[in-house]
């Protein structure tokens, strides 16, 4: 998110907002695009605005986006 958008102008909100008002939680997962994001922001600031935007979320909603979606979609071996 951070490198797609106008740098002086950037804000995680617009862009979170959009997308989980389309997909909602169970259809978004986390990612960075680490090292390209560091031309805008450092990698705590990245990861920060994201955990930020999640705060809004229940906490299922946040380990929804945070792994869930991660485990379902690449079918994942995860547990014992």
């Amino acid at each position: 998110m951070i490198i797609d958008a106008h740098h002086h102008l950037w804000t995680a909100d617009y862009q979170w907002l959009t997308a989980l008002d389309l997909f909602g939680p169970q259809r978004l997962m986390a990612g960075s695009d680490w090292p390209v994001c560091e031309l805008v922001a450092t990698y705590d600031e990245a990861w920060t605005a994201l955990h930020a935007c999640l705060g809004e979320l229940s906490p299922d909603e946040r380990t929804a986006v945070l792994a869930d979606t991660a485990i379902r979609t690449y079918a994942l071996e995860v547990g014992s």
